[in-house]
């Protein structure tokens, strides 16, 4: 029963995902699915970047309508095939799957992005109801949550005997946190506030 409820609760973003994220591999190619992400990925830029619906929307559409009738004719040559198909544009390298997997990468990038803020606001907005401080929530909470994936994929490559892999990846998770993260993360905030500085306090 409670399986079924986060089922019937992920399948929304579950269907955002697969139709905005373009995929192009053996295990989950499917036509249609596949040249609906490729014409609908460019509007996940449009809301990423917060840009109006005009005049935006003319350089969108004819792209996803570029993206459309280019993936459905590719669909339709490669429908006698299994798996995904591969264009080279005529060299021996993959280079439209390559091109199409950076786009999925940049499209799952974004969603990425605007999942995790909107749950630091609702771990934010939980602080403040309870009384707790940022501090306090981003050692516990927020933590808690940035390293159970590297938990549990350090062990994995633990168990499979690749100790130096999980232990180098131990140091590297958070290393390139602080190192890309924050440092992203506050240069955009010193762009957007025409600072070359911030001050940061530990309460």
């Amino acid at each position: 029963m409670l399986k079924q409820i986060f089922a019937t609760l992920e399948f929304p973003l579950c269907l955002a995902l697969r139709l905005t994220v373009p995929l192009l591999v053996d295990e989950s190619y499917k036509p249609v699915w596949f040249t609906l992400s490729m014409a609908l990925s460019p509007f996940v830029l449009m809301v990423y970047f917060g840009l109006p619906l005009l005049p935006h929307l003319y350089w969108a559409l004819p792209i996803s309508a570029g993206l459309l009738v280019s993936w459905a004719y590719v669909a339709a040559v490669s429908s006698g095939f299994s798996g995904a198909p591969r264009v080279t544009f005529g060299t021996t390298y993959p280079l439209g799957n390559m091109a199409v997997l950076l786009a999925g990468f940049v499209c799952a990038v974004l969603w990425i992005d605007t999942i995790a803020s909107e749950l630091v606001g609702l771990i934010e907005l939980w602080g403040s109801v309870l009384g707790l401080s940022y501090s306090f929530l981003g050692m516990t909470v927020l933590a808690f949550g940035n390293s159970v994936a590297d938990f549990l994929v350090d062990t994995a490559a633990a168990k499979a005997g690749k100790a130096n892999m999980a232990l180098t990846a131990c140091f590297g998770g958070p290393l390139f946190n602080m190192l890309i993260g924050l440092g992203l993360a506050y240069s955009a905030l010193l762009r957007k506030d025409g600072r070359w500085s911030e001050r940061v306090e530990f309460d």
